[in-house]
């Protein structure tokens, strides 16, 4: 009797120590969050702001998942280089938890939030959300370095959200040079058939052709030694091209003076008489 007595009371003491918010907690069963991006970090990633749309949470950290799992062996290799996916952390009020992991009570808006994944941790009090922002695209970031490689090749880190980049090539005789191109890298040998100093600047374009602001790649020395050999690697085909167009030219206006001037063959339709065409014959 002693002992069930015992055992009452012991319960009864458990009962009292016991915080009153684990007794009470109530269950979150839904959530609403929301993402934009209007700025960029120092590295050129989108700074994204989370917006939730309830009571009894707040919205907490929200990083990449590449940084978020930095570490982790098993999730780390998964996320490496992807630059969509983001990790973000809710937390729910005190006496609440979080009761969900499924994607049908965890609702997602902007920049094309898709769920990857969810899962709870500290009791229920925090709720992990994994999310793939597919439209990004439409921030666009900024190139953050651009330098000369070898061999005259401009090249530069990428810019998030572009689709292609503008660059503006100057010469010592300040002659510019506008070129467009979807990579990260090019070779602007083709215009350096003179020596002296070449400088180029850099700029991402978007998805909607909204352009950022211009990067210095920098100066390059062209030597008389490298301009002929650039001339010599790139003016051949310019040469080409220039011969082909000509021949084709002047064989046209050699045709159209023949037909213009020639009676010596016609042929005769009815009552209408036809010049047949006199081709200039090649070789």
């Amino acid at each position: 009797m002693m002992k069930k007595k015992w055992l009452l009371c012991m319960t009864a003491a458990m009962m009292c120590a016991m915080p009153l918010s684990a007794q009470a907690a109530k269950a979150i069963n839904s959530v609403s969050v929301s993402f934009d991006a209007e700025s960029f970090d120092e590295d050129g990633i989108p700074d994204i702001e989370i917006k939730v749309k309830g009571d009894n949470y707040d919205a907490g950290s929200v990083s990449l998942a590449s940084e978020y799992y930095s570490g982790d062996e098993k999730n780390e290799s998964l996320y490496e280089g992807d630059m969509q996916t983001y990790v973000v952390e809710l937390s729910a009020d005190d006496d609440y938890y979080f009761n969900i992991t499924k994607s049908n009570k965890i609702h997602l808006n902007g920049a094309g939030a898709e769920f990857v994944k969810a899962s709870r941790k500290d009791n229920g009090s925090t709720l992990i959300v994994t999310v793939k922002l597919m439209r990004l695209d439409v921030f666009l970031g900024e190139i953050q370095e651009a330098r000369w490689g070898e061999n005259g090749m401009a090249q530069w880190d990428p810019a998030i959200g572009a689709a292609s980049y503008k660059i503006a090539l100057r010469d010592s005789d300040d002659k510019l040079k506008r070129v467009e191109t979807g990579g990260i890298r090019y070779d602007c040998r083709p215009f350096m058939q003179k020596a002296g100093s070449y400088s180029y600047e850099v700029r991402p374009v978007g998805q909607d052709g909204k352009t950022g602001e211009w990067v210095s790649g920098g100066s390059i020395e062209v030597s008389e030694e490298m301009a002929a050999a650039n001339k010599a690697a790139f003016e051949v085909k310019y040469e080409r091209i220039y011969e082909g167009i000509c021949a084709s030219l002047e064989t046209a206006i050699w045709n159209i003076k023949t037909l213009a001037g020639s009676r010596q063959k016609t042929a005769n339709t009815g009552t209408e008489t036809r010049m047949l065409p006199i081709f200039r014959p090649t070789g």
